[in-house]
């Protein structure tokens, strides 16, 4: 290639340029980390997760712009590292700890401190315990000396109250049948209205689209907790989970036979999940396997819209 010809970074630089667009903006499309898009701008390809992610991200990145990625990759192929033959980083040259967000840093010193404390409350909480039940005892034993004086007065009301209960027994017990009959009727419905209502919140996942290496679900009935599961199996694989409106819970390369499970914010209405290789990568929400598989390429974004439940007036 001439001198004059510019580098694969300042092409896809320029052509985001032109359709007027910020790091930001393609940030958001690809789910790429702004750190990465820089270094792909400025040539930088030792500062990515490994030398097959240079080749993944940049064709994400020349889609983002409508650029042609097998192309560009084609054009510019002596200027980029050769990845493996597998597609996937070695488990021997995988960076030896992921990059730890704030939100993970914050959450190991929550730990630490509780792990502190936990030995105080344990005993704090057995001395409550065992001053509960001697308050207990203590109150039994008061209770039973003061009904005991109480029998001798109640023995002589009960014979002259028998009289007036054998009277009113009749007309209490065709009460009785009646309101047990009411209250069967009652609990009948108070149960059949129970099931529909467990019915009609039971969560579903509903596949909405798959375009090219993306796919997007609809979770319907979300519980207003929601939890994300990210795997790896028989092969690493680099993934991201960033719920909407918010920074990365977890970003990594998750190597072969290990699992990490987040807990998505209260109020998230959807979580994008990015991957660097498809056949590796199994994802869950709440226990629900989710089916990426029908997405072309080895790299994509799985996004899954937080639909959350709603009473309905009877």
């Amino acid at each position: 290639m001439s001198e004059e010809t510019p580098t694969i970074g300042q092409k896809l630089q320029e052509a985001r340029n032109a359709k007027g667009l910020t790091i930001d903006d393609v940030q958001q499309s690809t789910k790429i980390q702004r750190r990465y898009l820089i270094a792909i701008e400025d040539g930088k390809f030792d500062e990515l997760p490994g030398d097959f992610y240079v080749r993944a991200f940049i064709k994400q990145y020349a889609q983002a712009v409508d650029l042609n990625g097998d192309e560009l990759l084609k054009d510019y192929n002596d200027q980029l590292p050769q990845a493996a033959a597998t597609h996937v980083m070695p488990a021997d040259e995988a960076p030896a700890t992921r990059e730890k967000t704030p939100q993970v840093r914050e959450s190991n010193g929550t730990l630490e401190r509780l792990r502190s404390i936990l030995p105080i409350a344990l005993v704090t909480l057995l001395v409550v315990v065992i001053l509960g039940a001697i308050w207990v005892f203590a109150v039994r034993n008061g209770n039973k000396s003061s009904n005991n004086s109480q029998i001798s007065s109640s023995a002589v009301k009960v014979s002259s109250s028998k009289d007036t209960e054998s009277s009113s027994s009749s007309s209490a017990s065709s009460s009785s049948s009646s309101s047990s009959s009411s209250s069967s009727s009652s609990s009948s419905s108070s149960d059949s209205s129970s099931d529909k209502s467990k019915k009609n919140s039971k969560a579903k996942l509903v596949s909405v689209s798959t375009t090219g290496g993306n796919s997007t679900y609809r979770l319907e009935n979300a519980p207003a907790t929601n939890k994300i599961t990210i795997a790896a199996d028989n092969a690493a694989s680099w993934m991201q989970v960033t719920p909407a409106g918010s920074s990365a819970l977890y970003v990594g390369t998750m190597q072969s036979g290990k699992s990490q499970t987040v807990t998505l914010p209260n109020g998230a209405t959807s979580v994008a999940v990015s991957f660097g290789n498809r056949t590796a990568t199994k994802i869950q929400i709440n226990g629900k396997d989710v089916d990426i598989s029908k997405g072309t390429g080895n790299t994509g974004v799985l996004t899954i819209q937080l639909q959350a439940a709603t009473s309905k007036a009877k």
